[in-house]
């Protein structure tokens, strides 16, 4: 048989060389990822309206004489409060004021319409008119049933029989009236 053939001749060996790390990994690209759950979306420039355009130029204005001097006005006339029968209070809200049971303005009145309640039935339904006079509350009865009646300041009762100041307090029938600035 013929004889093995010879091993072939090893390679030369070779040059021993530095170990060399590889480059860091650099961090990821946004654009390049891929979209997740938890990614936050990206930013976006904010739309901005159009710039305004610049003001007119100021026209001159003619300073009257009347514009260097202020007229005082009156102060506000105060406010006034009605107590009814029951208790309650009632704003007063014009100058001229209408008590009744069913009272009702004039046409083209511009007066404040109260009712009363009154089981009693002694308010007529029409009763009486309180008008403001400068700061001074009168009263005039309008032909009432049980008429209408001032307390003056001792208490004691006047029966009003035309138009007569009232000083806080009056009647109307049985029923109790208080007139008050609040």
């Amino acid at each position: 048989w013929p004889a093995p053939p010879a091993p072939a001749p090893a390679a030369p060996a070779a040059a021993p060389t530095a170990f060399i790390p590889p480059p860091p990994p650099s961090a990821p690209n946004p654009a390049q990822q891929p979209d997740s759950l938890w990614a936050p979306a990206p930013a976006t420039a904010p739309d901005v309206a159009p710039a305004a355009p610049a003001p007119a130029a100021p026209t001159p204005v003619h300073i009257d004489e009347d514009d260097e001097r202020t007229v005082i006005s009156r102060s506000k006339r105060p406010s006034w409060l009605l107590t009814l029968p029951d208790g309650s209070d009632e704003a007063i809200t014009a100058s001229t004021v209408i008590l009744g049971r069913s009272p009702s303005a004039p046409a083209g009145s511009d007066a404040q319409v109260i009712a009363v309640v009154d089981d009693t039935k002694t308010v007529s339904k029409s009763h009486a008119v309180l008008r403001l006079v400068g700061d001074t509350w009168v009263i005039e009865d309008s032909g009432s049933t049980n008429g209408s009646i001032v307390l003056d300041e001792s208490g004691a009762e006047i029966e009003v029989t035309a138009t007569h100041a009232l000083i806080e307090t009056f009647q109307l029938g049985d029923a109790t009236f208080r007139i008050r600035k609040s």
